[in-house]
């Protein structure tokens, strides 16, 4: 007897699984970011060179109003301007702070940028990010992303652009590679899909070629979800290594959590009731 009640239980939540709208569960494998999104590419730059590269900031939910300053690291001091600012980013929208960056003169280093953001009003620790930049000695290219995010909504097709400059005196054919991890720790394994770059690209002397990496947003990822895109260019002088984001600026509607209510059925006018009287 007490296995039919539970049979006769079972029953009907299976056929409110059913029932719930497929959106429900769209969003599975993922999880929602924190209030703010912010992202720092990585480049590989020559000795005394002057490159700009951007911080995107997403406010997600709620309007985003911090403070920030910047820190370097390494052996050289690298250049970074503007060294701090305030920035508001109204809610679900993206900002961008560009920052100049000046290259040791020296011919070999490995050198940070280290972002750290407040909140303006408390002064409340809100996020602090990292990126390498690397010296393009020795005649191997320098490489940069140009833009330095792709922001798109959920499920839509685009790339990620990475600009290669020659710094040797001779034309070669490089080997390029691509790789896609997940800056939220919350998130680490959720990976938006996408195709490689060209692996042979071919540079001529001095010149300036983009390396495009195909990359699709999610259909599920929430609002603020990001990847971070590396690529590494191997040339005849040696290993050069950039990064850029591709970034949820919008989650598809099916794919955000909705109310577990069965679709079809009518409420009841009364009181659920059993043998025992309403429950």
């Amino acid at each position: 007897m007490r296995h039919r009640s539970r049979a006769r239980f079972l029953v009907p939540l299976f056929l409110l699984g059913a029932l719930v709208p497929p959106g429900a569960w769209a969003a599975t494998g993922w999880i929602p970011p924190r209030t703010v999104t912010v992202l720092l590419p990585g480049a590989t730059v020559a000795p005394g060179s002057v490159h700009t590269l951007e911080m995107t900031i997403r406010a997600n939910g709620v309007p985003a109003n911090v403070d920030w300053a910047v820190t370097t690291g390494g052996p050289y001091p690298l250049g970074v301007s503007p060294a701090s600012g305030s920035t508001y980013v109204p809610a679900d929208s993206i900002g961008r702070v560009t920052f100049t960056v000046t290259a040791p003169p020296e011919s070999v280093w490995v050198a940070t940028i280290s972002v750290e953001l407040k909140e303006s009003l408390s002064g409340r620790h809100v996020a602090r990010i990292s990126a390498p930049i690397l010296s393009a000695y020795g005649g191997r290219p320098e490489v940069w992303p140009a833009p330095s995010s792709w922001a798109a909504p959920a499920n839509t097709s685009g790339a990620l652009t990475f600009q290669v400059h020659g710094m040797a005196a001779v034309a070669e054919t490089l080997d390029v590679t691509a790789d896609r991890s997940n800056p939220d720790p919350n998130n680490a394994g959720a990976l938006f899909p996408g195709s490689p770059p060209p692996a042979t690209p071919f540079l001529p002397t001095h010149a300036t070629i983009a390396i495009t990496v195909p990359t699709t947003i999610a259909g599920s990822a929430y609002a603020g979800n990001a990847n971070t895109v590396s690529c590494t260019v191997s040339s005849l002088f040696g290993n050069s290594t950039a990064s850029a984001h591709a970034l949820s600026s919008a989650a598809l509607p099916e794919s955000l959590p909705t109310a577990l209510v069965p679709v079809g059925l009518v409420p009841m006018a009364e009181p659920a009731a059993g043998r025992d009287g309403p429950v």
